[in-house]
């Protein structure tokens, strides 16, 4: 009986240590689970082979709590495994990251702060209260943003070279650009209008005729202001200077043909392409009008002045002609008066005084022109002009028509060459009394034919 009881106690004390030393060896699982969270525990990845080969029994079957199935069939339940060679399902899973905490318990994580949580992220991330868009990353108080971006929240693209013309920069580098421009900075201008080659007092004028343009060939040629409403072009056209535009494809600057590119340029002259400009050629009798770039008439008598001398002149389309009083006589081509009148010559100077008087009456061309020294209308001598000034060559030196033809009566030489100036001969005319000029019919210039413009055959 005493063996009997003796036995009985071995064995309660051999369980006691079998159960001891299983409490023991889960305890050590488990300690061994917490320090390898960081590893196979985040990845939330479970190894059937350990929830799932243990399960038919013997020394390795699933044992400990969160086990599932019959004694045959056991598994790891799910949000559970095991250890990695060991058979208890004690090792939590999560799906999320626990960041600085540790999975606790399936899909829940402990945070640093006692926070019960299915995440709980970086200390950073914690203490970040704003949100960063476009992949910037939250940095404690502020957005590290990603190249391109700005702004606080990085919401903000940035284009290096800015966007021009009313253009808005919509992602990095990139610009939309507001109607009528185009271009990866919207610098291209392709609206048309009106071009006017001049301003005055802010207000835009002389608009060029015929023509609508860009206000890059407008600026670029003639134009001093575009458009409606006005646009005052830049004092230095860009990218390229006056007189040239960029090319579209390559981008260099290339001269403008203004007498191909601008109608009507020059009108009434002949318009010559220069690099970088133009020359207009008005006819005679034209200049060139900077504001209507045209070739307009000069007025001859407003703009020379004594054009006629004694004379009144008259302005015509390209030319003028010269009315002269009495004892002048208005030249073969309208252009001047000439002195008709008849007087004394006197060939010599003495003592200050002319002398030598010529016996035969002459105008002050015949006289002045040949040997004369002085010359009278028979009131106050007047002297003669010295040679190679400007009022002898006025006086005497003959002058061509426009076919390069000696004018008649501009010769100056011997005074008695006939002809020299008009003193008609029997049937050649009316009378000329000396003194007086020819009979003119009203408007008719002397040696013209009616409608004949002077200084043309």
């Amino acid at each position: 009986m005493p063996d009997r009881k003796r036995g009985g106690r071995l064995l309660q004390s051999a369980v006691a240590l079998l159960v001891l030393l299983e409490v023991s060896a889960g305890l050590g699982e488990a300690a061994e689970a917490l320090e390898t969270r960081d590893g196979d525990l985040e990845s939330g990845q479970t190894d059937p082979r350990s929830n799932r080969a243990k399960r038919r029994g013997g020394t390795d079957a699933l044992r400990g709590p969160n086990v599932c199935g019959s004694r045959n069939n056991a598994y790891c339940c799910p949000g559970w495994k095991t250890l990695t060679g060991g058979n208890q399902c004690i090792v939590p899973i999560c799906r999320s990251s626990c960041g600085d905490g540790f999975c606790s318990r399936p899909n829940m994580c402990t945070c640093p702060n006692g926070l019960i949580s299915p995440s709980c992220g970086s200390k950073s991330v914690q203490n970040c209260n704003i949100r960063c868009m476009n992949g910037g990353s939250c940095a404690e108080d502020h957005c590290l943003c990603q190249k391109g971006y700005v702004g606080n929240h990085c919401g903000q693209p940035v284009c290096e070279n800015g966007c021009l013309n009313g253009g808005r920069c919509v992602a990095p580098n990139r610009c939309v650009c507001t109607y009528g421009f185009t271009g990866a900075q919207c610098e291209r201008d392709y609206r048309t209008g009106p071009c006017f080659a001049s301003v005055n007092n802010q207000m835009c004028q002389g608009q060029l005729t015929g023509i609508v343009c860009t206000k890059t060939l407008c600026c670029a040629t003639v134009g001093r202001a575009w458009g409606h409403p006005c646009e005052m072009c830049p004092a230095q056209p860009h990218p390229c200077r006056r007189g040239f535009i960029p090319n579209h494809r390559t981008g260099a600057c290339q001269d403008v043909d203004e007498c191909q590119a601008i109608p009507g340029i020059c009108q009434g002259g002949n318009c010559i392409n220069t690099v970088g400009s133009f020359e207009c050629k008005c006819p005679a009798g034209h200049k060139f009008n900077e504001i209507s770039q045209k070739c307009d008439d000069l007025d001859e008598c407003a703009n020379v002045a004594g054009v006629c001398g004694v004379g009144e002149c008259y302005n015509t389309i390209g030319s003028y002609y010269c009315k002269c009083p009495q004892g002048y006589y208005t030249s073969v081509d309208g252009s001047r008066c000439v002195d008709a009148r008849l007087g004394f010559c006197y060939a010599t100077l003495l003592n200050g005084r002319c002398a030598n008087q010529n016996s035969q009456q002459l105008t002050k061309m015949q006289c002045c022109c040949d040997s004369g020294r002085c010359w009278s209308d028979g009131s106050t001598p007047e002297m003669c002009p010295i040679r190679g000034t400007d009022e002898y060559q006025r006086l005497c030196i003959q002058t061509l028509d426009t076919n390069g033809v000696l004018i008649p009566g501009r010769v100056p030489g011997s005074p008695d060459l006939p002809g020299i100036y008009p003193v008609p001969g029997p049937g050649q005319g009316p009378e000329v009394i000396p003194g007086q000029i020819p009979i003119i019919t009203p408007g008719q210039v002397p040696g013209q034919v009616p409608g004949q413009v002077p200084g043309q055959v």
